[in-house]
């Protein structure tokens, strides 16, 4: 069995290219982060509407790989009855957060690189796109991205918790 102690140069193992960069790494953790607290409510709420526990819900959402997967699925249930004001403001919120998902998929999945290429990128770090699309980059800024997308997500999220979780105390 292998411990820290009979480990030898353990530090000299795998290193990420952002961890010379730990601003990078904190505004990943936040990303991972609030996808974490979007999908813990999209749970709830998918148990709502199943009329199921959370684990039930979870079980269920999990056949979906991928977060645009579950809120296709989410949109589709929500869609499936008649729509009040409020569940077609939630629907455009669910919408929103399914187009932040390429993005999303980039930050978690992307590969982490620090480099450049003359005449072409400055030296930087970048997540390398694996899934070009539609005329996307393939080397995309990480600063960039990530100051991008956490203002979309922490705008659009904040919109699902305010509608899932109204203030009632006025």
């Amino acid at each position: 069995m292998i411990t820290l102690e009979t480990v030898k140069d353990f530090d000299e193992g795998l290193h990420s290219p952002f961890e010379k960069h730990p601003d990078l790494l904190v505004e990943i953790g936040r990303v991972v982060s609030l996808w974490g607290a979007i999908s813990n409510m999209l749970r709830h709420f998918a148990a709502q509407i199943l009329d199921c526990d959370p684990v039930k819900a979870d079980t269920i959402l999990t056949a979906f790989p991928g977060e645009e997967r579950r809120l296709e699925f989410i949109v589709n249930l929500l869609s499936a009855k008649p729509l009040d004001q409020k569940s077609m403001a939630l629907l455009a919120v669910l919408k929103s957060l399914k187009k932040l998902g390429t993005d999303r998929n980039l930050i978690v999945h992307g590969g982490p690189i620090w480099g450049g290429k003359k005449d072409l990128r400055p030296m930087d770090s970048y997540f390398v796109n694996f899934k070009v699309e539609d005329g996307a980059k393939r080397y995309v800024n990480a600063r960039e991205l990530l100051a991008r997308h956490l203002a979309k997500l922490r705008f659009h999220g904040g919109e699902l918790a305010d509608l899932l979780h109204p203030d009632t105390s006025t």
